[in-house]
């Protein structure tokens, strides 16, 4: 993608849109989103009589199909965003007197970084799994790609299955933090320009400041497998575009 160019994620949430007007406004659909943002609205007032809208809005069998691929897209979308937000989480720091140490703050902070891997492996199969379900002939190679992805980011994904399995994640710059903090507790340490003090501050700082490198370089990685299945989208799933060329795929997607 050239500078200035849309890229195609773009694309394709222009073409959603256009769908969306097209196909999903109807006064059905309408009617029982406004009971849902009421419901919402109203859940906790005590003088409500709102009932909650019972399970989801039914579209016919060929809506139903392409709203799921279009919600399928967007959870996919979801996590990556969240990995790009990763980079900012990383940086700020907003516990102070609250119970919660900079290395604290940053361990949490990696173990929900590396949990955004999976997480967007997962919504990008079934992303392309559904795509495969709606192709009138043919199919995408969907295993291919998840296996790309995996070797790719095989490091991100076996400390998140550490983390979840078994024990926090250890991190040896993180570890520096905690100790330079506990450096601080001890009785002549109690002015702020100690340095101790400020030991513990830059290395907090280093910390932070690779974390977020890490992040916003590892994320833009990811984000080029969202282009990809976005392209996808664009080439093969014709109810939202028929003119529209895709991006490049690896060579066992097409």
């Amino acid at each position: 993608m050239t500078e200035g160019s849309e890229s195609e994620s773009e694309r394709l949430l222009r073409s959603i849109a256009t769908w969306t007007d097209k196909r999903v406004r109807t006064d059905e659909f309408r009617k029982f989103k406004v009971k849902a943002i009421a419901y919402t609205l109203d859940h906790d007032d005590p003088f409500s009589d709102m009932e909650k809208p019972q399970g989801h809005f039914k579209f016919d069998e060929e809506l139903e199909r392409e709203h799921d691929l279009v919600m399928k897209y967007y959870q996919m979308l979801s996590a990556v965003n969240g990995l790009k937000q990763m980079e900012f989480y990383f940086r700020r720091y907003p516990f102070a007197g609250m119970g919660v140490s900079r290395a604290d703050h940053l361990r949490n902070m990696c173990e929900m970084y590396f949990n955004h891997f999976y997480m967007f492996r997962e919504r990008m199969k079934a992303a392309l799994n559904t795509l495969n379900n709606i192709l009138p002939t043919g199919r995408l190679d969907v295993g291919s790609v998840i296996k790309s992805y995996t070797k790719e980011f095989d490091r991100e994904l076996r400390e998140r299955n550490g983390v979840h399995h078994h024990e926090s994640f250890d991190d040896v710059a993180i570890d520096k933090v905690m100790l330079t903090e506990l450096l601080t507790m001890a009785k002549d340490v109690d002015d702020p320009k100690h340095w101790r003090r400020r030991e513990h501050l830059s290395a907090y700082r280093r910390a932070s400041r690779e974390w977020a490198e890490r992040a916003r370089t590892r994320a833009k990685r990811v984000d080029s497998y969202a282009e990809a299945v976005a392209g996808a989208i664009l080439t093969h799933a014709a109810f939202l575009t028929s003119e529209h060329g895709g991006a490049d795929m690896p060579e066992s997607v097409h």
